[in-house]
């Protein structure tokens, strides 16, 4: 673990040395060095430290932020380098064109007073985003975490069914890309998980979901602004064969035919589909909003019609909302009002209710 972390520092630096002659630039820096003393009397299960329990000589801090070139910036920050529980992040920057992240932060979790059961996390996480053109943008992040230790059973003495230890991995990312002219665009991105648990593979499991999302004005009428989104992902346990997919679907319509009014409608579908079981959910919501503005405030009202049918039962709800704002100045005051119906079309929840 030290080793990895002394790579990525090597690696940041790499970035510095590497940057355009500093006849040009501008740095400056910030290294602090301290220690860390435990004096520890009593009865330690009374008040019970539980994170990032280190002591001795201390790199508390190496910071470096410079603009290698005008165009350019760049910050390295590194915390307790030669401790258990690092930080560091590293942020290079050019404006309007490019941007990189990365980070790394590993801690140590205490779960008894003796500190005899004890897990460590490790967190990397990298960003990067480029705009190749003014109407183009890309973008993604990857997310490991690994943790390792042991387990504190509960009840106390007993075998835990999750077992004694920890050593699992977790990793995430994402793709995205958004193009756009004046007020129109189009965005499609791209989201991946997978955790593996190496004492307990029958928990491992895998994740994928893809979505778009389309927006624009002036279709039908000038003063009309459309926004449509669309996901899809499946999600399953590897060993236990059990997925379920998702799929959404949603419409907002918002207009101001004039500068006091404005109405939106926003549609909301979704189905979950459990592979295993056979089993399928939709639900579907419709809402409605006004908005009327006047020199001091606003006055909104709002309507809700909702759905959700799975194998078992149809239930429906009612919504209603109303509302208004005022403001001046030295005072400001609000005022809400809602409630929510739910029928039962098949009589099978036992509730039939109104909130």
């Amino acid at each position: 673990m030290r080793k990895t972390t002394l790579t990525s520092l090597l690696a940041a630096l790499a970035i510095v040395l590497a940057a355009p002659p500093l006849g040009a630039a501008s740095w400056e820096g910030t290294i602090k060095l301290g220690g860390i003393v435990l004096d520890e009397d009593g009865d330690l299960s009374t008040v019970q430290e539980t994170h990032n329990i280190y002591d001795g000589f201390s790199i508390s801090q190496i910071r470096l932020v410079g603009a290698p070139t005008p165009n350019n910036y760049l910050m390295l920050n590194l915390r307790d380098l030669n401790l258990d529980g690092r930080k560091g992040e590293l942020l290079y920057r050019r404006p309007g064109a490019f941007k990189l992240t990365a980070s790394y932060d590993q801690h140590r979790q205490v779960f008894d007073a003796q500190r005899e059961t004890n897990s460590e996390r490790r967190d990397w996480n990298f960003g990067a985003g480029w705009t190749p053109a003014k109407w183009l943008r890309l973008s993604g992040y990857l997310n490991v975490q690994n943790r390792e230790g042991n387990r504190l059973s509960y009840p106390a003495g007993t075998v835990s069914v999750l077992g004694t230890a920890y050593d699992n991995q977790l990793v995430t990312g994402s793709l995205s890309a958004e193009a756009r002219k004046d007020r129109r665009g189009i965005a499609v991105g791209f989201r991946a998980s997978g955790f593996a648990d190496d004492l307990n593979p029958v928990a491992d499991r895998t994740g994928t979901v893809f979505s778009a999302r389309l927006f624009g004005s002036g279709f039908l009428y000038d003063k009309l602004t459309h926004v449509l989104r669309g996901a899809y992902g499946v999600s399953k346990l590897t060993d236990a064969s059990i997925d379920y997919t998702l799929a959404n679907f949603q419409y907002t319509g918002v207009v101001r035919p004039l500068d006091r009014f404005q109405f939106q409608y926003n549609f909301d579908a979704q189905r979950v589909d459990n592979e295993s079981t056979k089993l399928k959910t939709d639900r579907f919501q419709n809402n409605f909003d006004a908005t009327f503005y006047y020199q001091d405030g606003t006055v909104t009202d709002g309507y809700g019609y909702e759905t959700n049918d799975d194998d078992r039962s149809l239930t429906s709800y009612h919504s209603w909302r109303v509302g208004a704002t005022l403001r001046g100045a030295w005072h400001s005051a609000r005022v809400r009002y809602a409630s929510r119906e739910k029928k039962d079309t098949e009589a099978r929840t036992l509730l039939e209710d109104m909130e």
